[in-house]
């Protein structure tokens, strides 16, 4: 918990409150939706691997995938304290050479937003339907517009309203690795769709 009134920490716009627990500090908007219990996010969790789906025809594997909440300042102490989300997963490299997917997880801050988890988990979903698939990108640049396009997209599906000010904040900013390959792999993706898009990161042993 902070020491002091200051602003939001999800939303970065709004003056913070404590709101129903001592571990919440959120402002009000951000608190109304606030996710503190594993159920909540997994029901948001689950949507959003649904609109994944529909969008890239992409199945992920049953059972394969972890959600999970986090008190804020362990969150933060451990990821860092500018980190919405983070996602891990595990691959097996066998002595012939062929990568073999096993799980991933995917760890959030208690009190998250529904609006700010879905576009977080719709981001960190990018990089574990990537490591399912084992698309290949030429730089981290890539990989990080790849699943903030997929952001973008899953949350035009969204009718929370605190999604409008996430997708202007994300398609606004300014730095490299987020903003700008956001704007550029969104934009590549509307004009090449689904299917060629996520085919141009393919790699030969992903099409087997």
């Amino acid at each position: 918990m902070l020491d002091a009134p200051g602003l939001c920490p999800f939303c970065q716009q709004r003056p913070a409150q404590i709101w129903r627990d001592a571990a919440l500090f959120n402002c009000k908007p951000c608190a109304q939706t606030a996710l503190r219990t594993q159920a909540a996010l997994q029901q948001v969790a689950h949507w959003v691997r649904d609109r994944i789906t529909q969008l890239t025809g992409h199945h992920f594997q049953a059972g394969s995938i972890t959600v999970n909440l986090v008190e804020i300042t362990r969150f933060q102490n451990h990821f860092g304290p500018d980190t919405g989300g983070q996602a891990q997963s595990w691959l097996e490299v066998h002595p012939e050479g062929t990568t073999i997917y096993r799980e991933s997880a995917i760890w959030l801050p208690y009190g998250l937003p529904v609006a700010h988890a879905i576009w977080t988990l719709a981001h960190e979903l990018g990089h574990v339907l990537a490591a399912q698939r084992r698309l290949q990108f030429t730089d981290q640049m890539q990989e990080e517009g790849f699943c903030q396009a997929l952001a973008y997209a899953v949350s035009e599906h969204s009718q929370n309203t605190l999604m409008p000010e996430i997708r202007q904040r994300e398609w606004s900013r300014s730095d490299t690795l987020y903003g700008l390959s956001l704007r550029q792999e969104f934009t590549r993706l509307k004009q090449l769709g689904w299917p060629n898009y996520l085919n141009q990161f393919q790699s030969q042993e992903g099409q087997t």
